[in-house]
């Protein structure tokens, strides 16, 4: 059987309006929407972002040159679909706009259609907690220290992060600020354990993991 990963799919509804190299692009940014929006992940002013690197967009969509992509979505910008935004130094952020949830939803069955809609109606109305300029302060001392131990518990990554960062502290105060502007502080420190777990079974450099975790919507 064919490895599920070698397949990407498109809304024909979506390509036959956009185009179709549009439209692939897209399914992965609903995906990704969809999937914040029920996790309650990446959301900031009452929008849903999917944070990629061009490099992690490029991976993914192996068959785009880097001028494709910056074509793809600069005419979903321009159609209203999406909007973008800089994700500090590691790339760009994108969101469906109103006008792009709108023809998303028109793609769906009546129930899917109603049960999406309910879940935007609420993460509209939520008040989203978000992360100020002074993260070390955010938690307990307690809660840091147990966290800068789960890093400096496999030596390879402890040793890349004081030679990169001077110390983990100083990491984690990087990654909380530039990473997790739109996310709920409560489940900041179940990620960075659960990133801590991937990374001892992971072969490849320790900021890949780290940007891949923190990066994955």
């Amino acid at each position: 059987m064919a490895n599920k990963k070698n397949f990407h799919s498109f809304s024909i509804e979506l390509a036959d309006k956009y185009g179709v190299m549009e439209a692939i692009f897209l399914h992965n940014l609903i995906y990704w929407s969809v999937h914040n929006l029920n996790t309650n992940r990446n959301i900031s002013n009452k929008s849903i972002w999917m944070h990629q690197s061009s490099s992690q967009l490029l991976e993914h969509h192996s068959y785009f040159s880097l001028g494709i992509l910056r074509g793809i979505i600069k005419r979903l910008e321009n159609n209203h679909i999406i909007e973008s935004k800089r994700n500090g130094a590691f790339g760009l952020s994108y969101s469906l706009t109103e006008k792009g949830w709108e023809e998303y939803i028109l793609t769906l069955g009546s129930n899917e259609r109603e049960e999406i809609k309910r879940k935007l109606q609420i993460m509209k109305s939520k008040k989203i907690g978000r992360i100020g300029k002074n993260p070390i302060n955010i938690k307990s001392p307690r809660d840091m220290t147990l966290v800068i131990k789960k890093l400096e518990e496999y030596p390879p990554l402890k040793n890349y992060l004081e030679r990169n960062y001077s110390n983990s502290e100083a990491f984690l105060n990087m990654i909380i600020d530039s990473f997790m502007k739109s996310y709920d502080i409560d489940n900041l420190f179940p990620y960075v354990e659960r990133m801590v777990e991937e990374y001892k079974s992971t072969p490849t450099s320790p900021l890949a993991i780290l940007a891949k975790y923190f990066t994955r919507v």
